[in-house]
């Protein structure tokens, strides 16, 4: 018999442990991120109650590492999801080892391990981290036998995350015909989801169930402030399709190279016929339950949600070992997908610390005084502030949109705008004196791409750049870089008018023709795009933008307009000029009219 140290799980657990704890704090944020990390951290800092359901088990535990790091609670939260990634990589290896060889099951938990989301959730603050953890957790009791303690987390999962819902619908049933359902034990797991209506009733500053009270508590849990807003639920064919098509386009946006091991895990349906139902109840049908109605813009926010689904493909094609030519066509896909997913992580950052949330406090605080208010609308400025507010006790914010209760008992002496225009018209931040408005110059590090924080990078560079007077076109150029095509949503049109303003040209023309294709139908961004290409010499391509842009805005856009009847004033075709310029109908258009006209009387 065989007595090696890799016939044992210690060895493999061991470097497991070693290796996931090198690569998730090497990408480990150093402190507060963006998204949803400022509410969250300041909830579990007051013991308070973030967006619905709660997420109670979350918030209780992440307030011990709150505890931890007085002074950077913000990292101590993001150290809590790294620590439950490194567990959930350990589940993943006991879960698979109990079927596959040590060997095999090491890869599948580096495969695990390594997946983008997996790698980016254990790295920053989020709710995911936890989810997979106890995702993986049901899986491994199950497979263990576990019956009473499996009882305990299924219950105990309900104040984690909704999502966990659908493993509770499989295991239950389960449970049940079995006779291995104990109601003691699951109802002591559940009992967690009351802690939202106990931290009610000292009214913390982070509150979204509002007054303590049985009504709020069950609208809370059921996500109620989500749906009572919305239009009633139309279901046609229609709107199947479309949620069936944005249900692909998640799989293969972020799953593409696991298809290959999606074939291995449909002949082993019969083999592991409850994890097979748990794949098929983590695709198609969440996708309907999270996108309804249909929109296309969510694709992004909701993938989190289908990483259980890859990580069951990856375990299911991987517990057990083929015989012969299969058994290394398995490990063959194992590897290529471990491989693909280091090289989309390394291309969307993930191994690297996210520092915007970090340095867009940093820059901000900079313009607070010690006893201001500070008003925000939009979830990064306001979750980002609060956390920061509580932190320090320098300042307080105030929210000028409803759902999020906090300090609203002062005017306001400060303001942030998500929005391209602040109200005071002294610049980005109000200050005594107008004159003494500045952006200090500061390194701004790009953001991971999976998101699109664009409201709090894009303002970081373009007020650096807008108030330094002082800054070169090749500075200017290299901070623009910075806004990537992910960021840009809808601040296209004022990156390009920073391009304009300092002349670079040719770097404008590239940035546009880079993404042009999703703005076909905007005129201020084509716009944009003919008078780079006339100023870079490509004047047939901008001439082809400029008409096709006509065509598709019907006439109604007055730069493009304007653009056309400029073009026909320098040709010499006057009276093709003024038709454009009179279908424009702007004061720029009328002043080329009264242009042409003095230049024909002279």
């Amino acid at each position: 018999m065989d007595t090696g140290i890799f016939t044992k799980k210690w060895p493999y657990r061991v470097l497991l442990l070693f290796l996931f704890f090198s690569i998730y704090s090497f990408a480990l944020s150093p402190g507060i991120t963006t998204g949803d990390a400022g509410e969250l951290t300041s909830a579990s800092m007051v013991m308070g109650i973030p967006h619905p359901p709660g997420y109670p088990l979350w918030t209780l535990l992440a307030r011990i590492f709150t505890l931890l790091f007085p002074e950077n609670p913000g990292f101590g939260t993001n150290l809590f999801s790294m620590l439950a990634g490194i567990a959930s990589v350990l589940l993943a290896f006991e879960t698979v080892s109990l079927d596959a060889p040590y060997w095999l099951s090491f890869l599948v938990a580096t495969n695990i391990g390594l997946f983008p989301q997996v790698l980016n959730y254990s790295t920053v603050t989020e709710v995911y981290s936890l989810s997979i953890f106890f995702f993986l957790l049901l899986l491994f009791l199950y497979k263990k036998g576990y019956s009473a303690l499996l009882n305990y987390a299924l219950g105990l999962s309900l104040g984690v995350h909704p999502v966990l819902l659908i493993p509770f619908l499989v295991f239950i049933p389960v449970l049940i015909k079995q006779k291995k359902f104990y109601f003691i034990p699951f109802l002591l797991g559940t009992s967690i989801l009351l802690l939202p209506l106990i931290s009610g009733f000292h009214q913390p500053v982070v509150n979204w169930m509002g007054r303590p009270t049985l009504i709020n508590w069950i609208k809370l849990l059921t996500r109620y402030i989500y749906y009572s807003g919305s239009p009633s639920f139309d279901f046609t064919l229609s709107t199947l399709l479309k949620e069936i098509h944005i249900y692909f386009i998640i799989t293969v946006k972020y799953g593409w190279f696991l298809l290959p091991l999606l074939i291995l895990c449909i002949f082993r349906a019969k083999k592991e016929p409850l994890l097979f139902t748990l794949l098929i109840g983590m695709s198609l049908p969440l996708a309907l339950l999270l996108h309804y109605p249909p929109v296309y813009d969510s694709v992004y926010v909701n993938a989190p949600f289908f990483v259980f689904q890859f990580m069951l493909i990856i375990i299911i094609s991987g517990i057990e070992l083929n015989r012969g030519i299969m058994g290394y066509i398995q490990v063959l896909f194992l590897v290529f997908s471990m491989f693909s997913s280091i090289t989309i992580s390394k291309d969307n950052n993930f191994f690297k610390p996210d520092w915007t949330g970090t340095v867009f406090i940093r820059e901000v605080s900079q313009f607070i005084k010690d006893g201001d208010v500070v008003k925000t609308s939009g979830d990064t400025f306001t979750f980002l502030l609060h956390y920061e507010s509580l932190r320090t006790k320098r300042f307080s914010v105030k929210v000028d949109y409803g759902g999020l209760s906090i300090n609203m008992d002062k005017t306001e002496s400060l303001t942030v705008k998500h929005k391209d225009d602040f109200v005071h018209p002294y610049g980005p931040f109000y200050k005594r004196h107008p004159e003494k408005v500045f952006w200090p110059e500061t390194k701004i590090p790009m953001r991971r791409s999976i998101y699109t924080d664009t409201d709090a990078i894009y303002l970081l560079i373009t007020r650096w750049i807008r108030f330094n007077k002082n800054l070169t076109p090749e500075k200017v150029s290299w901070a623009l870089k910075l806004i990537t095509p992910p960021f840009l949503s809808k601040h296209v049109s004022g990156v390009c008018s920073i391009y304009l303003g300092y002349g670079l040209m040719e770097e404008g023309y590239k940035f546009l023709h880079r993404i042009f294709n999703g703005y076909r139908n905007n005129g201020e961004i084509i716009h944009y795009y003919y008078v780079f290409c006339m100023n870079t010499g490509r004047k047939n391509e901008g001439l082809i933008a400029l008409s096709n842009g006509i065509i598709r805005t019907e006439f109604s856009s007055p730069d493009l307009l304007n653009d056309a009847g400029i073009f026909h004033a320098e040709m010499g075709n006057s009276g093709a000029a003024v038709h454009f310029f009179t279908r424009s109908n702007t004061i720029e258009s009328l002043k080329n009219i009264l242009i042409l006209l003095q230049s024909a009387s002279l």
